[in-house]
């Protein structure tokens, strides 16, 4: 199948390791330009995009208070502009926005007043600003995303974890589900599943 195909294209180039970043290098972390193109390749794989983003794919990209949360939203925010003048995504225009994890109203207003139907959690989010992004992204039906692993076990659908040279996808499938996310076989077979 020719999605299959492309996937399994995307996920190879993420497994290659970019030459001079040396052993200092976190490798835990994936690329932020890196993760934004997965995980538009990853919604392409969600069946019930189209009724859930309504007429366009905003990503709201949360950041905590400190100064490299800060950092990485503005790095994915930019990421995502720059895909976005090129793709849509089931012929969805994306549009992302920074969003702060705290603020004078709920997050789960902000969130419905962006029009988000995706979340995505930046690096440098504090663990109780996790369990709150995900309970309001819960409440209003929202897909989440983040870099981080440990970020599953708090509530996230999906993560992107490099493992030595390879990229995985994490599903959190009962928190995709609850999301209203219907992702393709195609991708669950070659993203490692948690929770079912």
């Amino acid at each position: 199948m020719r999605a299959s195909a492309a996937l399994i294209v995307v996920l190879c180039a993420l497994s290659l390791v970019a030459g001079g970043q040396g052993p200092a290098r976190n490798q835990a972390q994936v690329p932020v330009d890196r993760q934004a193109l997965v995980m538009l390749r990853v919604l392409a794989y969600d069946r019930n995009l189209p009724k859930r983003a309504s007429g366009a794919l905003t990503i709201a990209v949360v950041a905590g208070q400190t100064p490299e949360s800060k950092n990485a939203q503005a790095a994915m925010v930019a990421a995502l502009g720059e895909i976005a003048k090129e793709s849509k995504v089931l012929g969805l225009p994306v549009k992302a926005v920074g969003v702060d994890a705290s603020g004078p109203e709920p997050l789960e207003a902000r969130l419905k007043a962006a029009g988000a139907s995706v979340v995505y959690i930046c690096q440098g989010v504090s663990t109780d600003e996790v369990r709150a992004i995900t309970e309001a992204a819960r409440r209003g039906s929202v897909l989440t995303f983040s870099g981080n692993e440990a970020h599953i076990d708090l509530g996230v659908g999906v993560a992107f974890v490099r493992r030595s040279a390879r990229v995985v996808i994490v599903i959190n499938r009962p928190v995709v589900s609850q999301a209203g996310a219907e992702l393709a076989p195609e991708l669950l077979q070659v993203a490692e599943i948690r929770g079912g």
